[in-house]
């Protein structure tokens, strides 16, 4: 079975069945590269669409101990240690022993 590439930006990304391949070009951000002679799909290419990706997202991470959130204790572009209940650190103190 021929698999047929799918590149976002120069970078492969998937290589997709005829079937898929047929669905991904009919998306409004794909250009289908096409055989002259057999017009079959040889190869997709992607455009960005949108920048949903690109959103600021919170960089606070529950499973990390520290952060540079800025609040009234702690000034813009420092870190500091979160908070961490007893309880936590009790489950992973007795496992260390």
């Amino acid at each position: 079975m021929h698999r047929i590439p799918v590149s976002v930006d120069g970078i492969v990304v998937e290589y997709a069945d005829r079937t898929r391949a047929r669905q991904i070009a009919r998306a409004p951000n794909a250009s289908a590269t096409r055989d002259r002679r057999t017009r079959q799909i040889v190869a997709i290419t992607l455009e960005q669409h949108g920048s949903d990706y690109a959103k600021k997202h919170r960089r606070l991470d529950p499973r990390k101990y520290s952060h540079d959130k800025e609040t009234a204790q702690n000034p813009h572009g420092c870190w500091t240690f979160r908070k961490v209940p007893a309880m936590a650190l009790g489950d992973r103190l007795s496992s260390a022993s």
